[in-house]
């Protein structure tokens, strides 16, 4: 048993120590870097933050038809020379405008819930009847098909 206990503590360290090497290959720092324990600064004024996020206040975009006909977007302004648009984006809005959904009118609603199970037989015997005749003869000529093939590959 102690052999046991063993083995798995040295497989679990050899483990830990060959993830800790590949992590320390591939990325240049050991799990325990004590560079990496500071903790971040995320308040809305770090200028890191606004470095990620160039839109964190109010921007300028233009809007203009080039010469081939495309729409293009920049936030530099375009040739003198073209018609322009100026278009002011707040990233704290919402431009994608929501969906109004309609309610479903109340006659619709009572009429879905008065509709009854029809009495009496539903299905129409010879109706059946005629089915059942079409999926055997379909079934016929999927056998006389299948056949022919066979036949057509023992010839070949």
């Amino acid at each position: 048993m102690k052999k046991l206990i063993t083995k798995a503590i040295l497989v679990v360290v050899i483990a830990l120590g060959a993830s800790n090497y590949m992590l320390y290959i591939m990325t240049g720092k050991t799990p325990f870097d004590s560079n990496d324990m500071k903790i971040p600064d995320l308040s809305l004024s770090s200028p890191k933050l606004d470095k990620i996020n160039p839109l964190s206040g109010s921007s300028t975009v233009y809007k203009w038809v080039d010469e081939n006909g495309v729409t293009q977007y920049s936030s530099e302004p375009p040739p003198e020379n073209v018609q322009r648009k100026v278009l002011e984006i707040d990233p704290n809005v919402n431009v994608v405008q929501g969906l109004r959904i309609e309610e479903e009118e109340p006659q619709e609603i009572a009429q879905t819930q008065n509709n009854v199970m029809p009495q009496g037989q539903v299905y129409n015997p010879q109706a059946i009847k005629k089915l059942m005749d079409d999926a055997k003869n379909v079934q016929k000529k999927l056998n006389e098909r299948y056949k022919e093939q066979e036949k057509a590959v023992q010839d070949f």
